[in-house]
């Protein structure tokens, strides 16, 4: 049950599957208290319900590797690099699927009723996801924005972004297990009215500007490093071997006359009178 944490107060949840399935389903939300922390480890996992902490810690992991398997090389003095599971492996946010860890809005100015209420968890919180296959579908959203908090006299500050950390392409337990790939087609968001969220990608090999036809490749537009209030990029790619010996994709690629000139857009509270506390479109 999704109760299993709120119930019992839980702000610490581990779910460990590593020869089974973790699913999410549609409609299903996973609330955890403020500052909370879920992991999750299978072979495959699917969200495509809620899962929400308030600048908590959320981590998925999906290795491609059987348990028995990690045993066995790990006992082992032969290095021998095993086939890929085709079927494992896989982290999966499906199109109405939701991971958050943002602040709060909080509104704790006298004209407010519940003023004093709600915590003061301002800062958002990290999302990890380490898998083989990790596959973020169109309508999917994962956002570590900051949280605002208009006091009394309805003067605003801010809590700072927080991380999303993705990582796919090669097992995690066998890093010479390759073939995955890192498909992004989720909203990120890591907005703030301080300091924007960092984005850390991990992939077989990156593209920037232009097309590219191999599902290995993750293809990145100029405009991706303006967007989501991220003030902070990394990516790290392996690289990938062709059939010639001597000729491979390079780990990060920017294509020609392609310009990356990152701009990041913050997200303001609007503290309104007699109107509740409210985003304003990020600028």
């Amino acid at each position: 049950s999704p109760e299993i944490i709120t119930a019992g107060g839980f702000g610490n949840f581990t779910l460990n599957n590593p020869d089974g399935s973790i699913t999410v389903p549609d409609g299903i939300t996973i609330r955890t208290p403020e500052r909370g922390t879920v992991s999750m480890s299978a072979s495959n996992i699917t969200v495509d319900g809620s899962i929400i902490s308030p600048g908590g810690t959320l981590s998925f992991l999906a290795p491609n590797l059987t348990l028995s398997q990690v045993n066995t090389f790990a006992g082992t003095s032969v290095s021998v690099t095993p086939l890929a599971n085709p079927d494992r492996g896989i982290f999966r946010l499906g199109q109405n699927g939701n991971i958050d860890t943002s602040g709060l809005l909080v509104d704790d100015r006298l004209t407010n009723p519940s003023s004093g209420s709600r915590p003061l968890t301002l800062d958002g919180g990290s999302v990890t996801i380490r898998a083989f296959q990790t596959i973020l579908g169109t309508g999917g959203e994962i956002d570590v924005s900051g949280g605002a908090r208009a006091d009394s006299r309805a003067r605003i500050s801010y809590g700072n972004a927080g991380n999303i950390s993705l990582s796919g392409g090669r097992d995690l337990a066998e890093s010479s297990i390759l073939g995955g790939s890192l498909q992004l087609g989720a909203t990120l968001a890591g907005y703030s009215g301080t300091s924007g969220g960092s984005l850390s990608l991990t992939a077989s090999a990156f593209q920037v500007g232009g097309t590219n036809s191999d599902n290995q490749v993750t293809v990145l537009s100029p405009s991706f490093f303006t967007e989501g209030g991220f003030s902070s990029f990394s990516l790290s790619g392996t690289g990938i071997a062709t059939s010639n010996a001597n000729i491979f994709i390079p780990g990060i690629l920017i294509t020609a006359n392609t310009t990356i000139r990152p701009i990041v857009q913050s997200r303001l509270a609007i503290a309104t009178n007699d109107q509740p506390l409210t985003w304003q479109n990020p600028v």
